[in-house]
């Protein structure tokens, strides 16, 4: 079903950030592998700006880093 608006809102570095959430059966296959072995990846499509994938084990890992070392003043 359709819902206008972000699917998640995560709190991190003091702003609710809009999280939009999809899932394809094959549809990320290729970005898969190419991620394979990796930890990130970064696309770019022509004239867009370039986006940045990683694993959400990882991106978990960096936002708990940051939120501590916000609260530490770091």
């Amino acid at each position: 079903m359709y819902r206008p608006g972000a699917d998640i809102s995560v709190p991190l570095l003091g702003l609710d950030r809009r999280v939009e959430v999809k899932v394809r059966a094959n549809g990320f296959r290729e970005l898969y592998a190419w991620l394979d072995g990796r930890d990130l990846l970064i696309v770019r499509a022509d004239r867009r700006k370039p986006l940045v994938i990683l694993p959400l084990r990882f991106a978990a890992e960096i936002a708990g880093i940051a939120e501590k070392e916000k609260q530490n003043g770091i």
